[in-house]
């Protein structure tokens, strides 16, 4: 991940050489604003969601915060920062119950100022 006039920056050991980049901006940048997928679950079945997050270097929390939406109702959010040179790495987990349905499950970046450089965060190990 680069940062204007900073050194590209790795994922941390554990983490792997490949993440997501979650990214919403206003200018020239790319958009990557979430991800979503079904889910066929059992009645009162309970389902474990966890993954591997960290915020983009050196922005606001408010501008890194990711949401999680189980057919299109938010079930959690969770922000953090980084400094400019490291990624803060973070293990998350949120359970959902199972409704005997296909569940749509999301991902995405929620709140913040959607500036030229954008508000972004990464996630990884999604399971």
């Amino acid at each position: 991940m680069d940062v204007a006039g900073l050194p590209p920056v790795q994922a941390a050991a554990g983490n792997g050489q490949n993440f997501l980049h979650l990214n919403r901006a206003a200018g020239n940048g790319h958009q990557s604003v979430g991800i979503e997928r079904s889910i066929a679950t059992v009645a009162g079945g309970t389902y474990t969601l966890s993954l591997d997050y960290a915020d983009a270097l050196g922005l606001a929390a408010a501008d890194t915060r990711i949401s999680i939406y189980v057919d299109s109702v938010l079930l959690a959010s969770h922000a953090n920062t980084s400094s400019l040179t490291a990624l803060n790495w973070q293990a998350l987990s949120w359970q959902f119950a199972g409704s005997g349905a296909t569940r749509k499950l999301r991902i995405q970046l929620d709140g913040g100022d959607a500036t030229a450089n954008g508000r972004s965060a990464v996630i990884d190990d999604i399971r």
